[in-house]
Parts: C-alpha cells; sequence; structure tokens
C-alpha cells in the first residue's frame, strides 16, 4: 500500500474515490480545499489504484472512506495511523472501528446537519494496535 499526498487542485481524483467508496455525505470543493490546503488529503493506492481517501484538517478527520473492493484489507487503519487526528466525528455506525484505533467518545451524539447521520465527537486517547496486514517498519 502506497500513500499520495493530495494538493488543493486534485478534488477531482478525490471525488472519484468518496464516489467509488459510496461516502454517505458529499464532500464539496470548499471542503476538500480547506483540507488539502491547511491540512491533509490522502489517498491509499494498493496495486495502484486509488483505495481509500482521508481529509483532516485542524487536527479533526473530516471524511474517511474505503472503496468495497478495499474493505478489510488495513486500508482505513492505514490511513488513520498515518495522520493521526486527535479528533473524530463518527457517523453512529462506526464508532466501534475508531474505538479500536484508540479513541474514546466525547459527550453525547447528535444528528448530523443533513439529518440523516447520527454522528459521535471522538478522541484519541489510545494508542491504536497497526492494522492486522501492516508490514513491520
Amino acid at each position: 500500500m502506497e500513500f499520495v499526498d493530495l494538493g488543493p487542485g486534485e478534488y477531482d481524483r478525490a471525488k472519484k474515490v468518496f464516489d467509488r467508496a459510496k461516502h454517505p455525505g458529499f464532500i464539496g470543493r470548499e471542503t476538500y480545499f480547506r483540507c488539502a490546503s491547511g491540512g491533509r488529503a490522502c489517498i491509499a493506492v494498493i496495486d495502484g489504484v486509488d483505495s481509500g481517501i482521508a481529509l483532516v484538517t485542524k487536527n479533526k478527520l473530516v471524511a474517511l472512506s474505503v472503496v468495497t473492493a478495499a474493505q478489510g484489507k488495513g486500508v482505513g487503519p492505514s490511513l488513520m495511523q498515518r495522520l493521526q487526528p486527535q479528533w473524530v466525528s463518527s457517523i453512529l455506525e462506526r464508532v466501534s472501528f475508531f474505538e479500536r484505533l484508540g479513541y474514546t467518545c466525547v459527550g453525547a451524539p447528535a444528528v448530523g446537519k443533513n439529518g440523516k447521520h447520527a454522528t459521535q465527537l471522538m478522541q484519541l486517547t489510545g494508542v491504536a494496535a497497526p492494522p492486522k496486514d501492516a508490514a513491520p517498519k
């Protein structure tokens, strides 16, 4: 697995990964630009294929998505380990994933802006175990 940090002008590449991963919310150009220029926009590449993406700004994870074909291969944990944001706003269905990575819930869940997904603020408090298939360094 390789990682590519994207620049502010690479929204179209990022959007393709979000679309292929069926990301539950819309990530527009402004949000992407804010992350890519003042934070991080990182894509995981497996065998030449963009397989996952994470956006971080102000030390908070804005979005994390992995394409279906790459799920279960350590892409999400690897992106999180690489970027190590202090804060995550997780949809409730993914809270246990972030707990395994060392995050704990802060406060009560809130209904998302779009009214579709309840979200949970989480903070990194522990050390995540390396992804199962990660090669030793």
